[in-house]
């Protein structure tokens, strides 16, 4: 059975992002993964961040409450031929902005306030919206003046620009379950109890996936992982607990006026499952 399972992050998540540096300024001169270049191979690990707010519902104008980020940046090889290092932001993919420069790691780079995240962008607190994106990278002044980045696909730190979210907490859970192929329609699962924990600011998991208990599934846990954009919740992709072949997937949201959730998702597989459940707040 497929043991791997696919998390996803809808503000920020880097617990240990390897960052490889090897494009350039300069097309011929690529910085090759080893280093032999002279560029350092960096990792980012232990970094967090968030730019999270409230929209008005008539103007999309966000009123923030929680911003912050702390980038933790060594450097793992190489590097003989560095100079020096800077952390780089972009907003919306404009214009590149120097957030700190330093000569040696570990160096952190903290943000506390969002005037920080905005500095040198032009931009105001008026202007951000949901779903706006701070992209911060790391970038090498080398010897002999080139400068290099780290690669796309591995050494980008995103921070989107999301909604307050607070649904970690107990609930009664409560749902029907069908499974058209094998003659069940309508079969009541709860109500039973679960626990939702914070993964990450606006993203969640569960206890439980589907009817069965740990028991049935023969693991320790089995947790719908879930991501809260303003209280549309959105199940990505992902493999049945981490140990099956089945995967699951789905939607829901809140309901602003009692902190209830609503998923409705389907569990791929043999005769496909669907469910849908109530989580009412204890």
């Amino acid at each position: 059975m497929k043991r791997n399972i696919k998390v996803f992050s809808i503000t920020v998540l880097a617990l240990s992002l390897i960052w490889i540096t090897y494009s350039c300024v300069e097309p011929d001169d690529l910085i090759t993964e080893d280093a032999k270049e002279g560029g350092a191979i960096v990792a980012v690990t232990g970094s967090s961040g968030k730019v999270l707010g409230v929209p008005d519902a008539t103007t999309g104008e966000v009123t923030f409450t929680d911003n912050d980020l702390s980038l933790i940046v060594n450097k793992k090889t190489g590097g003989s031929a560095v100079e020096s290092y800077a952390v780089v932001k972009q907003y919306n993919g404009g214009a590149e902005v120097v957030v700190e420069e330093f000569e040696t790691t570990p160096h952190t780079v903290e943000l506390t306030t969002l005037s920080e995240f905005l500095n040198g962008t032009g931009k105001q607190e008026s202007d951000l919206r949901i779903g706006d994106v701070f992209t911060f990278t790391v970038r090498q002044t080398l010897e002999d003046g080139r400068i290099i980045y780290s690669a796309p696909a591995n050494g980008r730190y995103n921070v989107t620009v999301n909604c307050s979210s607070n649904l970690a907490g107990t609930y009664t859970v409560t749902g029907v379950y069908n499974r058209p192929a094998s003659g069940i329609t309508g079969q009541a699962v709860g109500p039973r109890t679960e626990v939702i924990s914070e993964i990450s600011p606006g993203v969640y998991g569960t206890q439980l996936t589907g009817h069965w208990t740990l028991a049935d599934l023969g693991v320790s846990e089995c947790p719908i992982i879930f991501s809260d954009v303003c209280g549309e919740l959105t199940i990505a992709t992902q493999t049945l607990c981490d140990a099956y072949s089945n995967e699951v997937s789905g939607t829901g949201y809140v309901d602003a006026a009692t902190g209830n959730l609503f998923f409705e998702y389907i569990i791929t597989g043999g005769n496909e499952r669907s469910y849908t459940f109530t989580f009412a707040k204890q």
